[in-house]
């Protein structure tokens, strides 16, 4: 079975780069390409904490292609030194002598006149969590008939909840606006809905078990029950619960579907394309992945993802 190929970014097909500094949309260290020939613009984005948040974002969008969720699609990429200079340059913090030169390549997802708006300025905060009410509202607020942007909200969070997100807040989800919009708003209401949408997902490095040392890995593939325990006893800093208390996501989930609130029905609906994909397809996905040393992935760590995306699918399963 083929694996997917990681070749470096060839800095020549682009005519412009410059350094994206803005907060917003996550903050991992990245750079803003213009294609020479398409005016195309791409994203390079590099990790925070360790290389496997390369492999993660990569693997999630693949995952997140086998849901029919709208997932940013992403490929690995290796770069040359002097990318490396420049965000040595520009990212002093976050980039040394003795990183890893590789990354992610995103075409950028918002379709032409058109701009995002992250969550941050939907809900007013960068970090706050909120109640699944809250969000709604603030949602409601902003938006006209949004009964579709709340079931994509929906999605979002069970898509988490596959992958093991650790790191959703309000700069990394957003609904794409038409530039026309605003003037809508006013004046024709009823096509609203065709001009905005929830963007699709990105930012997925904090996922897929990136998180946790070889030892960890070594623990947690000898113990099942271990692993059970640690995903479950993971809070999802990204909600609270009605009671305001950050929680464990699927115990959100779980509530809420046993209720059968609006939330309830939308998290089911969500649920219903987790457990519809194909868990061979997943499988190879996990097969396929580069084998590069330096994105820290070794047959042991896709064991034990392999292992926590079946419990989580298991657990989806069986909230339905």
């Amino acid at each position: 079975m083929k694996h997917f190929t990681v070749n470096e970014i060839k800095i020549a097909s682009y005519k412009k780069a410059s350094v994206y500094d803005a907060v917003s949309g996550g903050s991992r260290p990245r750079i803003v390409f213009i294609h020479s020939k398409t005016n195309q613009k791409f994203f390079f984005k590099t990790y925070t904490h360790n290389p496997r948040e390369v492999w993660a974002e990569a693997l999630a969008s693949h995952i997140g292609q086998l849901t029919g969720i709208p997932t940013q699609k992403v490929t690995i990429k290796t770069a040359p030194l002097r990318l490396k200079e420049i965000l040595i340059k520009h990212f002093p913090t976050k980039v040394d002598q003795n990183w890893t030169r590789v990354g992610t390549l995103a075409r950028n997802i918002f379709p032409k006149d058109y701009e995002i708006t992250y969550g941050s300025n939907i809900v007013g905060s960068i970090g706050n969590p909120l109640t699944l009410n809250q969000a709604e509202s603030f949602i409601r607020d902003k938006y006209y008939a949004a009964d579709d942007l709340l079931q994509s909200y929906a999605e979002m969070i069970v898509f988490d909840a596959f992958i093991g997100n650790m790191d959703r807040h309000h700069e990394n989800w957003g609904i794409s606006e038409s530039k026309t919009y605003k003037q809508m708003v006013l004046f024709d209401q009823k096509n609203l809905a065709s001009k905005r949408h929830f963007a699709p997902l990105f930012d997925h490095g904090s996922s897929l078990m990136f998180e946790l040392s070889d030892q960890k890995v070594s623990q947690l593939n000898a113990d099942d029950e271990a692993l059970y325990r640690y995903i479950l006893a993971s809070k999802y800093s990204f909600l609270l619960d009605e009671s305001g208390k950050s929680t464990n996501v699927f115990k959100v989930i779980e509530q809420e579907i046993a209720s059968k609130s609006d939330w309830g029905k939308r998290f089911k609906n969500s649920a219903i394309k987790i457990v519809s994909i194909d868990l061979l397809s997943l499988s190879t996905l996990l097969i396929q992945m580069p084998t590069l040393p330096a994105l820290e992935y070794n047959q042991k760590r896709r064991s034990l993802l392999y292992k926590s995306l079946l419990f989580r699918y298991n657990k989806i399963k069986s909230l339905l």
